[in-house]
């Protein structure tokens, strides 16, 4: 198990920034904020529940903190959470992966955190050095919207940001030559006396 905190201080950050400009249109850029802080925990775990299953677990929380170079503040809390197994059979390699991400910005006004599910198949023919995996992610969402919310001077933003959507990648890959492994030495202590 680990467990890590984290300060950072960023006096002069650049970060993207929406504002509504004369004709009440939503414009974004990249502005020099003033300075943004983050405060930060993750503890992390690894289980090796049988030989050939891993399971690796992280957690975290931190609180950001940006203060505008024309006045204003804005702080909050996000959290994010990653959890992984991996899983080695006869036959092939299994990859699972659940992440919690946080989506956030320096105006994020109601956080959105967004959980994201992968799964990967692979096998690696030792003799003929031909490999293959099957790889396939964002399972919980199809192309659907997600909700973002920001604030600035004198508005508030509500807008639906489209998910990448469900993808499946195949691949198979073949190694060539050979490479000659270092021989094996066993290494004894013995008294010189």
């Amino acid at each position: 198990m680990g467990l890590s905190v984290s300060y950072a201080v960023t006096p002069g950050a650049i970060e993207t920034v929406s504002y509504a400009d004369e004709n009440n249109v939503r414009v974004t850029t990249y502005e020099n904020i003033g300075r943004k802080d983050a405060l930060g925990m993750t503890l992390s775990a690894r289980f090796n529940i049988t030989d050939g299953i891993d399971l690796n677990l992280k957690g975290g929380a931190s609180r950001n903190s940006y203060i505008f170079s024309q006045g204003g503040k804005n702080v909050y809390w996000s959290f994010l959470g990653t959890e992984t197994v991996h899983v080695d059979t006869e036959y092939c390699s299994i990859d699972q992966s659940l992440m919690l991400i946080p989506m956030m910005s320096a105006q994020t006004r109601d956080l959105w955190i967004e959980p994201v599910l992968e799964i990967g198949i692979s096998r690696y023919w030792e003799k003929i050095r031909l490999g293959t995996s099957l790889h396939c992610g964002d399972l919980l969402y199809g192309r659907s919207y997600r909700k973002d919310v920001t604030a600035g001077d004198g508005f508030v933003n509500t807008s639906n940001i489209m998910r990448q959507g469900r993808y499946v990648v195949f691949s198979v890959y073949w190694s060539i030559g050979r490479f000659r492994n270092t021989p094996y030495v066993k290494h004894t202590s013995y008294d010189l006396d």
